[in-house]
Parts: structure tokens; sequence; C-alpha cells
């Protein structure tokens, strides 16, 4: 009973921290949100927020549910910590590998003139949070939300706040944002390997199959399925409509949805 108590204790704690996280998000990107549309038009907000959808469903898809197996699994060896970083290593560099070479097919899917750059550009954030998804899986695993919920928000704070306000008002218009969305990334992963340093290997061992894929592809198809049906709209505004109307829909579906978004994760990471 006392060790049932304690883990209460620490959901509930867990709780709150990641109040102090949403609500910390929520005036932190409002905020950065309203001055960086100041200084950059509809049509770069919009272009961003076609490649980050793509990055963010091909990351989804590429993590094969590993990172979640990380958190639930009831015994947990160094082996199948190795393993899991090892396939997220292998699928970070496959999916960033194959975004790269189709950034103009993408480009011309979503007939949206100008986005292969960006999506060439931003492809390292699927390998770097896909190396990141397993210190974050083990925070999670040990209810450590205190350090997640400061890690968030600070990973906003440089990549947004530091870096892409500064470069939005000096004139880099468009890759303001794209360097804000990398650095968000980057930093977030430092400071994520700096709380939790996990076994890694290059390539998985024996049995990784049966103890993470086959688990991992059960929770990621559900996954996959609620990520495209609360993104898929991004990509019709973005397709019929052209980048000016996604920048417009993207920013006032942020300012809308983010609380309710906010909560959700919250809870369901706990």
């Amino acid at each position: 009973m006392a060790a049932n108590r304690s883990l209460a204790d620490r959901a509930v704690d867990g709780i709150a921290w990641q109040a102090v996280n949403i609500f910390g998000n929520i005036f932190l990107r409002a905020a950065i949100l309203i001055i960086l549309t100041r200084s950059l038009s509809a049509r770069d907000f919009g272009i961003i927020a076609a490649v980050t959808v793509i990055v963010s469903i091909t990351e989804t898809v590429g993590l094969i549910g590993v990172h979640r197996v990380i958190v639930q699994k009831k015994t947990l060896g160094e082996s199948t910590v190795r393993n899991a970083f090892a396939v997220s290593l292998l699928s970070g560099l496959a999916l960033t590998s194959a975004i790269f070479l189709a950034a103009d097919l993408l480009e011309g899917l979503l007939d949206m003139a100008g986005s292969a750059p960006f999506f060439q550009f931003l492809s390292v954030c699927l390998l770097i949070g896909s190396l990141a998804s397993i210190p974050r899986s083990l925070l999670e695993r040990d209810l450590r939300f205190k350090a997640i919920s400061l890690v968030e928000l600070l990973s906003y704070l440089i990549g947004f706040g530091l870096i892409a306000l500064p470069l939005a008002y000096s004139g880099y218009g468009i890759w303001a944002l794209a360097i804000g969305v990398l650095s968000q990334v980057a930093s977030r992963a430092i400071m994520l390997f700096a709380l939790q340093r996990p076994a890694m290997a290059i390539f998985p061992g024996k049995g990784f199959v049966d103890d993470l894929l086959l688990p991992g592809i059960s929770y990621s198809s559900g996954q996959i399925g609620n990520f495209i049906a609360t993104q898929v709209d991004n990509l019709i505004v973005g397709r019929l409509l052209g980048a000016d109307a996604l920048g417009f829909y993207s920013r006032a579906y942020q300012f809308l949805m983010l609380p309710t978004q906010l909560v959700g994760k919250a809870i369901s990471s706990v």
C-alpha cells in the first residue's frame, strides 16, 4: 500500500508539473507567435506548417512505437534500451534520408513552390527527434515530469524566443522559422541526453523484433491513425488553397486548440 501511495503521489506530482508546462506553453507560445506574426508573412507560416506536418507524420511512422515500449514494459533491461536506441538511430537516418531525397517530390505533391529546401533542412529533425525519444521515454518511465516540463519550456524559449525572433527581425524571413524549429528540436535533445544518458548501440541485438517491434507496431498503428486524423486538414488546406491560406489557418488553429492539445497531452503522458 505504501508503494501504491508513493506511485499515486508521483503521478499527481507529474500532472501538476505538466500543468505548469501547459500554462507556460500557452503564454509563451502565444506571445512569441504574436510577435513573429508582425514580421513574417502568412506564406512563411504556411510553408513551415506544411513541412512540419509531413516531417511529424514521418517521425510518428518511423519510431514504430519503440519509445512507448520503453515506458510501459514491466521490466526493462539495458539490452532493451540499447536495442531501442539502435532502432531509433537507424530509423532516424532512413527517414531523414528519405525526406531529403524526396523534397522535390513532396513540393510537387503539396503544390507549394519553394518548400523543397525546407524539407531538406528540417529533415534533420527526424534523426535528432528519433534519438531524443529514448532518454525522454526513460524520464517518463521514472515519472520525472518536472524535468520534462522544464525541457519543453526551455527548448521552445531557446528555439523561438532567443533564435527565431532575433532572426525574423534581422530580415531572415521564413528561414527564421525553419532555424527556430531545428534549434528547438536540437536544444531539447541536448537537455534530454544531459538528464538521462541511455545505453547506446549502432545495431540492434537478438530478440529486438519480439521485444520491441511487435508491441511497438501495435501502439504505433493507433498513434498514426490519430495523428493523421488531426493533421490531414493542414495538408488539404495547403494543397487546395495554398501556403497563404494555410498560414492563416494554422495560426488560428494553434491559438484555438493549444489549451486542449496541451492538457490532453499532459494527462495522457502521465
